[in-house]
């Protein structure tokens, strides 16, 4: 079966790229079979195998670095499909049927594993409206203390691991609320 890519960033996006030989090289000397144009990419950057149904990324040294799903790659490592290969400015993506990942965490181990990442410094940690702490005689005057840092939220990109955790926290929080 022919393997290939499908170009994730850039003015191709979407594009298919055929991985016509048994090594692709990728990088930005003009005689690499994918020639990335950018000061990112090392003349060689990577190699990509095809190995019988397999394929096998290789950094080649280069500069700035190889990455197989957002992580930094040393040595030959197997892609599958929906893996995505970023290459300087380049994603792409291994085109194919994606395996379903089995989850090892119940929905229950995942909330308390993020409810114990912040710590909270106070003990009492009731939340009432102001109409029930005026009913309760609380005082008023006491400074609000933060109890985590800002946060900036960013889109969260579909088929990441934080896609699956933020998929089994709405699962977890609907069933509740539900």
């Amino acid at each position: 079966m022919r393997k290939s890519f499908v170009v994730m960033t850039g003015r191709h996006k979407g594009k298919t790229l055929a991985l016509a030989k048994e090594c692709v090289v990728i990088g930005r000397d003009p005689e690499s079979e994918i020639r990335i144009n950018s000061t990112e990419v090392s003349r060689k950057h990577c190699e990509v195998y095809i190995r019988g149904d397999h394929v096998i990324v290789k950094d080649l040294g280069s500069r700035n670095g190889t990455f197989l799903n957002g992580e930094a790659i040393f040595s030959e490592i197997k892609m599958l499909p929906g893996d995505t290969l970023h290459v300087g400015p380049m994603v792409f993506e291994l085109a194919g049927k994606k395996k379903q990942v089995k989850k090892s965490a119940s929905e229950e181990d995942v909330v308390d594993w993020l409810a114990d990442d912040a710590p909270v410094d106070d003990a009492d940690t009731t939340i009432v409206t102001n109409k029930e702490a005026e009913g309760m005689k609380l005082k008023n005057d006491a400074p609000l203390k933060t109890r985590a840092p800002a946060v900036s939220i960013e889109p969260i990109e579909p088929g990441t691991p934080a896609a699956e955790a933020a998929e089994v926290i709405q699962g977890f929080w609907s069933s509740k609320n539900g």
